[in-house]
């Protein structure tokens, strides 16, 4: 006996977080035109050669071996440095961290593309192409089964579990390249001038209570006398 199609999907907004019913053949309508536009993007990318860094955007380190991603923003840094990280250095936003599985040819484990846009599979880390990602989200919803990662069969069938990657894209020119180093150098200078100022204001309360702790004990020391003359007045 065969298992009947879903007639209606709930789709969620993520601008406005709502959720809006609608038909099979909407559905499918949205969904083919939003394959369309990141087929197009990906093929402006390679048509205009963009190169995609693997700098680290908290440490600045150039070529990590290993690099992981926030689940909740999907910003990628080193590692190392989201060792023991409880919230995302770029937005602040709480959120775990998940190791990517990458390689340096960017290619889709399904259909082999190279694309603009990817996406990430919690718990795994393993990462696919947004067309390839929404292909397997719409074939399990329709069969009434679990989202499972093509590669290693984890069960992704949360919306969480599919996140977008937050990547940067190298600069081209000579100018550009020389503004995004004067940028990461300004922001780590700022870091550093920062991290001073709370060094400097932290000695300045210390110094300040000091100061205010020898001025009661010489006021203390002022009232001793006083107290001796009151008792003998008594």
């Amino acid at each position: 006996m065969s298992i009947p199609r879903p007639t209606h999907f709930t789709v969620l907004d993520a601008t406005t977080n709502e959720r809006t019913e609608v038909t099979r053949e909407e559905y499918e309508m949205s969904m083919a035109a939003s394959i369309d536009i990141l087929q197009k993007l990906s093929e402006e990318s390679i048509k205009q050669g963009d190169r995609f860094s693997r700098t680290c955007s908290f440490c600045y380190a150039k070529n990590p071996l290993v690099r992981s991603a926030a689940v909740e923003c999907g910003h990628i840094i080193c590692s190392k440095c989201a060792a023991d990280a409880t919230e995302c250095h770029i937005c602040e936003k709480s959120s775990a961290f998940v190791r990517i599985f990458e390689d340096d040819s960017r290619e889709c484990m399904i259909c082999a593309s190279v694309p603009r846009h990817r996406d990430f599979l919690v718990p795994c880390g393993h990462i696919l192409c947004r067309v390839c990602e929404k292909k397997l989200s719409f074939e399990a919803f329709d069969h009434w089964q679990f989202v499972r990662c093509p590669q290693c069969r984890a069960d992704v069938s949360s919306g969480i579990h599919r996140r977008d990657l937050v990547e940067i894209i190298e600069p081209t020119s000579k100018k550009s390249q020389k503004e995004t180093r004067s940028r990461q150098d300004i922001e780590k200078v700022t870091q550093i001038l920062n991290r001073k100022g709370q060094h400097s204001n932290n000695q300045r309360r210390t110094g300040c209570e000091k100061l205010f702790a020898r001025q009661d004990k010489g006021m203390s020391r002022v009232n001793q006398p006083m107290k001796q003359q009151m008792r003998c007045s008594r």
